[in-house]
């Protein structure tokens, strides 16, 4: 098995260039060294174990830490194969068809001397029982739901906490976007920027917009601050939010067709003469 060997410090150096000095010889004076927890042999037992994680998730940690070759060093280098899974054969693997196969991928961690390997449900669970008990398995559980036409990029469960535990792996994961609807995420996006982009275009066409708030725009930027803020809300503390999801979809579009409206309204009214 080939192996990379780390540069020497004045290979580093020469890379940094002039920001070499800058870079090697910061000290930072905020926070003092005395008062991080830093990576080591004993990072499970000195910053975990008296925490309120269960003996189960203090024994999968140490599986992750003690295993590859930064294996006792308080480091990890976890190798992750998500979107190539979830984007289709063709678009992620085609320069190297062999690693569609989920072994190759689990194979090609265990060799680089990972501490663990991240990936999907299908892909660990496909080959779980060859390789569970040789390299620690952290497991997405979720994935874009791209089964539909035209494409929602709703993020769905693909699997189960508890079939992630049955198949061996020693952590879960989810990915954090689908909170709300892309569509939402689109509109809000447009709230703000077709303003900016009118405002820039009347600045061009040498008008003077008055850059001011504007009552709808106070009040869609608050109920957008409120919706979103509540969904996450509702999401963190592992509550339904499918009525606050489903008044903001009603909520948010007509506060922000309102605010254009009404911009559009004072885009048309006469510029404001100049002082003097």
């Amino acid at each position: 098995m080939a192996t990379a060997t780390l540069p020497a410090t004045a290979t580093v150096e020469q890379l940094l260039g002039d920001q070499a000095a800058s870079l090697l010889e910061h000290r930072c004076e905020t926070v003092p060294q005395s008062l991080l927890h830093l990576p080591g042999p004993d990072f499970v037992d000195r910053v975990w174990a008296g925490t309120d994680r269960s003996n189960r998730v203090l024994r999968n940690l140490s599986s992750v830490y003690e295993h590859g070759r930064l294996g006792g060093t308080g480091y990890v280098s976890i190798l992750p194969v998500d979107q190539g899974i979830e984007h289709s054969a063709g678009a992620s693997f085609a320069p190297n068809p062999e690693y569609f196969d989920g072994g190759r991928l689990v194979e090609l961690a265990i060799n680089g001397g990972c501490n663990a390997m991240a990936s999907t449900f299908g892909v660990l669970g496909s080959v779980s029982r060859k390789y569970a008990h040789r390299i620690p398995f952290i497991l997405k559980i979720n994935h874009n739901e791209l089964l539909t036409y035209p494409n929602k990029f709703d993020q769905i469960l693909f699997g189960t906490v508890r079939e992630a535990w049955n198949l061996g792996a020693v952590a879960v994961g989810l990915a954090v976007s689908g909170t709300f609807p892309l569509w939402l995420g689109l509109v809000i996006v447009g709230r703000y920027l077709v303003p900016a982009l009118a405002g820039a275009a009347l600045i061009a066409a040498d008008r003077r917009p008055e850059l001011r708030h504007t009552v709808t725009g106070q009040i869609s930027t608050s109920l957008i601050i409120v919706l979103l803020g509540g969904i996450c809300l509702f999401r963190f503390l592992k509550q339904d939010a499918g009525n606050v999801v489903i008044g903001a979809e009603i909520v948010i579009p007509i506060a922000t067709a309102a605010t254009m409206v009404h911009l559009a309204w004072l885009a048309r009214r006469p510029a404001a003469p100049e002082p003097g």
